[in-house]
């Protein structure tokens, strides 16, 4: 079953779009990432301010448990 997440910056005060998404990658290695969508806004918050929001849509599936041991199993008999 395909899922999603959601994540966004804005330019100035939270981390970067690439730093968040390789994060939440790295801290659920129990994914398989199918694709990213990646989108950058800039909206007016003042008479003489923009912001730059990005947000990223992230397709992910869950990987069988026994995932990682058939890989390994596969790589041994080769």
């Amino acid at each position: 079953m395909i899922k999603t997440k959601l994540l966004s910056s804005r330019a100035k005060d939270d981390p970067s779009i690439d730093q968040l998404i390789n994060r939440w990658i790295d801290d659920n290695a129990n994914i398989k990432v199918i694709d990213i969508k990646y989108q950058t806004e800039l909206g007016q918050t003042g008479p003489h301010t923009l912001t730059m929001l990005s947000t990223a849509l992230i397709l992910y599936e869950d990987k069988p448990d026994n995932e990682h041991l058939q890989y390994v199993a596969k790589k041994s008999d080769v």
